[in-house]
């Protein structure tokens, strides 16, 4: 990529084609060399003999690809292509994604046993790449918030209302018997527009504070693999090249190229648009199969709905094919709520009848006294009657009704961003949520247990029989129970070492060796 001044030499004898073929590539970050990292990876699934990497920005681009621009997409299925078209990963082997991140130390035979990379180094790339977030639109400043209220049509026409009664007026004050009582509407009806503008102004404020706070208050966390060891990491520090820890229920923190698979199985239907959760594992794809179809890359924003497995990162941030999209939807406005709508099919229709009929009063006004004394049929014959039609305390009545229901909400925790989504709110019959880990600490606890026809709850000390020999024996049937719920479990030491990994890993091993020579 000479626009980024990364060279790229590769040997392509053991390729399925000839040098002089063009090859499709990607700017992720791959093998590197004398801390000199690549910015281009061969597309194609045959063998790369020699990599040399050099670099004249000396920059190391960890973080990928070329931004996405919105004038290059023209629907959501076209910006999940093109925000997945550089991922290439799905169809290398193992044997390759270790050659591609060799810091990674990615062990081929079993990857849970992989070493992951070293602190230093993993500083090193979160220095230079910058962390895994996606930029959310910047806020705009307060004033920009404040003229966003004047978009409403409602307050425009009752703004209009007040600026013709200053005209009529003005009109009036100057054939010499000037009416007051129109220069006192519009002044009232100014202030009453200006308070409604505060009062959304101040309503959407209040929100944008609270959401900052709430995001700040909870960092999401994920399993890493460091220096051998298991470990929790904000998911903002995660780096390319990161082996990540699947987890049955946990959020999928980056890009990913599963390495090890124990019937995983991910949700990522808001990323790839498929409804159905597809089963991943760590085999290569075939050359024709797209990445949002590869069953062994797990995107950012999925879930794990069943199993675990192990994961190499190779996207991280607004790189993402999730940070693809999101970039995207910056340049999308929001669609309008249902009282939004309706409001403004009102204003047109009330515009409409407004001036056809001061147009019409106008008209034969004119006609009746032969086109004489034409302004003051214009001022009492179309003004008058455009603003007469132009209902003023309704704004006001709608407004001040929203701000009393978002403060009966606030005090039930309801946050409420635009007074204009209470409506939607209230249109809802069946509101349904993601509960595990969004609502919850993602935590499961036995809190009940039913045997023997009674239930028996984790605030109650179950019935226990005294034995003077044994202690104390449980009533059964629940030693079998418990039984089976200590064999049919996935529990596990949190954030063990490698060498403990090991030493747990051989004695399986020896037991089922064991177990196999009494059989024989």
């Amino acid at each position: 990529d000479r626009n980024r001044g990364d060279i790229c030499v590769y040997d392509v004898k053991k390729c399925a084609m000839s040098p002089e073929t063009t090859v499709t590539g990607t700017t992720s970050p791959g093998p590197h060399k004398n801390n000199r990292l690549p910015s281009l990876v061969p597309a194609f699934v045959g063998a790369v003999k020699e990599i040399e990497w050099g670099s004249t920005t000396g920059k190391r681009p960890w973080s990928g690809r070329r931004k996405i621009h919105a004038s290059d997409i023209r629907d959501m299925a076209h910006a999940r292509e093109l925000s997945a078209s550089s991922l290439v990963e799905h169809r290398l082997n193992i044997d390759q994604i270790r050659d591609i991140h060799p810091h990674s130390s990615i062990d081929v035979d079993d990857p849970e046993l992989s070493e992951g990379l070293t602190r230093e180094e993993a500083k090193s790339r979160l220095a230079e790449g910058g962390t895994n977030k996606i930029d959310p639109p910047k806020d705009p400043h307060h004033l920009m918030v404040f003229l966003s209220q004047f978009h409403s049509k409602l307050w425009i026409i009752q703004t209009a209302a007040a600026i013709l009664s200053i005209v009529a007026f003005i009109i009036t004050h100057y054939r010499g018997h000037g009416d007051v009582l129109n220069l006192y509407s519009a002044i009232i009806l100014f202030i009453v527009v200006g308070s409604m503008y505060y009062l959304s102004y101040r309503q959407e404020r209040k929100a944008r504070g609270f959401l900052q706070t709430f995001e700040q208050k909870l960092p999401e966390k994920s399993i890493v693999i460091r220096d051998g060891d298991e470990r929790a990491v904000e998911v903002e520090q995660l780096v390319v090249g990161d082996i990540v820890v699947i987890k049955c229920g946990s959020r999928i923190p980056a890009d990913l190229r599963i390495l090890k698979s124990k019937g995983l199985i991910i949700q990522s239907a808001e990323v790839t648009g498929r409804e159905m959760p597809i089963e991943c594992t760590a085999d290569m794809e075939a050359s024709g199969v797209s990445a949002l179809d590869a069953t062994n890359l797990a995107f950012k924003g999925s879930y794990c709905i069943e199993g675990d497995g192990v994961g190499v990162v190779l996207r991280i941030g607004k790189y993402t094919v999730l940070g693809g999209i999101a970039q995207t939807h910056q340049h999308i406005p929001p669609p309008r709520g249902k009282l939004e709508t309706e409001l403004a099919q009102f204003v047109h229709f009330i515009l409409l009848l407004a001036v056809f009929m001061a147009t019409s009063v106008f008209l034969i006004g004119c006609y009746v006294t032969s086109f004489q004394n034409t302004l003051d049929h214009f001022m009492y014959g179309f003004i008058v009657i455009v603003v007469a039609n132009i209902p003023q305390g309704l704004p006001a009545t709608v407004m001040c009704e929203l701000e009393i229901i978002a403060r009966k909400l606030s005090q039930k925790n309801v946050c409420i961003k635009r007074l204009e989504l209470i409506d939607e709110l209230g249109a809802a019959t069946v509101i349904c949520s993601d509960k595990t880990g969004t609502l919850t600490m993602n935590e499961m606890a036995v809190t009940d247990v039913w045997y023997n026809r009674r239930l028996a709850s984790a605030d109650r000390r179950l019935v226990r029989t005294s034995q003077a020999s044994a202690g104390y024996l449980i009533e059964k049937p629940l030693p079998d129970i418990l039984t089976v719920m200590c064999v049919c479990n996935r529990a596990q030491q949190e954030h063990s070492n490698r060498a403990a990994r090991r030493k747990h890993s051989s004695k399986f091993i020896t037991s089922r060796m064991s177990s196999d020579a009494l059989a024989t």
